[in-house]
């Protein structure tokens, strides 16, 4: 499975990567990444199982990339994921 972690730039998702990759029991992060055709970032970096994909892309622009749609994928928002582990401390973000 790849986690996959969404929100706008500058939100937090970087700051907090090892809180994420921690709490969601992921091996490797991938950030800035984006589906193919979309832009630049890590896309060029292979997705592997167990990966956290940090990106600004919504989630139907995930679901559209032929490579991340080989696996099992869990999708969450940001701030979702921040309300929800609240009791965690999470990093602002740059913004």
């Amino acid at each position: 499975m790849i986690v996959v972690v969404t929100g706008p730039a500058a939100c937090g998702k970087t700051r907090n990567r090892d809180l994420l990759k921690s709490i969601f029991g992921c091996r490797r992060v991938v950030d800035s990444w984006e589906p193919k055709g979309r832009g630049c970032g890590e896309s060029l970096i292979p997705l592997r199982d167990g990966d956290l994909v940090l990106t600004t892309a919504g989630a139907r622009s995930i679901m559209s990339d032929r490579e991340i749609a080989r696996f099992k994928v869990d999708i969450h928002d940001f701030a979702a994921v921040k309300a929800k582990f609240a009791n965690r401390d999470f990093l602002p973000g740059a913004s």
